[in-house]
C-alpha cells in the first residue's frame, strides 16, 4: 500500500524524540518536540507552560546542584507545602513553590520548567485539607 510506519518516542534527550522506523532501527535522535509534546515532568505532576512572576518568585525554597528533575520533585513530594516544582537542569536549581499557581506567566523561561503536583504522593501521610472538629482533634491528639 506504500505506507510507512515509525515508532516515535521521548528521550533520551530533553524535549526531543526519537524516532525508529518498523524495524526498530533508530533513524533520528534529536528532533526536537516544538509540535508535538514529551512532557518535561515527573508522573502524578503536570506540566505549565511560562513562568512565575518576580512576586511569586519570591516565595520559593532554592535548591542547588540538583542533579534531575526526578530528585527535584522527591523534595516536593515528600512535603505537603509544595505544590509545584521550578527546575532548570542546565543550572542544575530547584525550587519548591509552596503557592496555588494555576496559571503562569505569559513569557515562558527556557531554561525552566514548572510542574505542578496533581496528587498527594507523601509517602505514610496523607495531606489533607478536611477541617477537624475540635472533639475529632482531642480524639486524634496522642496522651
Amino acid at each position: 500500500n506504500g505506507l510507512s510506519s515509525i515508532l516515535a518516542s521521548c528521550g533520551p534527550a530533553q524535549y526531543r524524540f526519537t524516532i525508529k522506523d518498523n524495524n526498530g532501527v533508530v533513524l533520528t535522535t534529536i528532533l526536537n518536540n516544538t509540535q508535538l509534546g514529551c512532557d518535561p515532568c515527573p508522573p502524578t505532576t503536570r506540566y505549565i507552560s511560562g513562568y512565575l512572576s518576580p512576586d511569586e518568585l519570591k516565595n520559593t525554597k532554592v535548591h542547588l546542584k540538583i542533579h534531575n528533575i526526578k530528585d527535584c520533585f522527591q523534595m516536593c513530594s515528600g512535603s505537603c507545602s509544595c505544590k509545584k516544582i521550578l527546575y532548570s537542569k542546565k543550572k542544575e536549581r530547584c525550587e519548591l513553590v509552596s503557592q496555588l499557581i494555576k496559571k503562569a506567566a505569559k513569557k515562558i523561561n527556557k531554561a525552566f520548567v514548572i510542574c505542578a503536583k496533581t496528587t498527594e504522593t507523601r509517602p505514610g501521610n496523607q495531606c489533607s485539607s478536611e477541617k477537624l472538629t475540635t472533639a475529632e482533634a482531642i480524639n486524634k491528639t496522642p496522651v
